[in-house]
């Protein structure tokens, strides 16, 4: 069963982490940000100190700040109106309304979990087409996280 895609980002592919989550749409959840380590202009923190913010502030963070680097992200997706429970393991994802997961280590190691295979597939095609080597589908034989986290 198909849960995510993992990516490898290399200073020699010459994308971004914007560039990879294009087919995302960030405005449609509500995101909860349980730990980064990521800085945008004037190395002020990309996203707000909230635990909770909007998809609309997230889009316009990701999608449409200027410059940023982002070392760390542990970053979930729910509906607006979803409780926003606390997931440790794959399975408590399954069991939650949570949509979405990002986790990014060292800047460059993306691993994307969502509960819609379409936008996993879209995910995994954006970077072919943007010529990324390291890109592989996350599935149930190849899966070794045992946490839902970065940290």
């Amino acid at each position: 069963m198909l849960r995510g895609v993992n990516v490898s980002l290399s200073e020699s592919d010459g994308v971004s982490i914007r560039k990879l989550l294009e087919p995302m749409n960030f405005s449609a959840y509500c995101w909860k940000i349980d730990r980064d380590e990521s800085y945008g202009e004037n190395d002020q923190s990309l996203f707000p100190l909230e635990d909770t913010i909007n998809g609309e502030e997230v889009n316009h963070s990701i999608k449409h700040g200027d410059s940023y680097t982002i070392y760390f992200l542990d970053m979930k997706a729910f509906p607006s109106e979803a409780d926003m429970l606390e997931i440790e393991t794959y399975h408590d994802f399954l069991e939650s309304a949570c949509e979405i997961i990002i986790l990014v280590a060292d800047g460059a190691y993306i691993e994307i979990y969502a509960k819609d295979f379409v936008l996993l597939k879209d995910i995994y095609e954006n970077a072919l087409k943007n010529s990324i080597e390291k890109v592989e589908y996350i599935t149930e034989e190849n899966d070794g996280r045992t946490r839902m986290t970065v940290w």
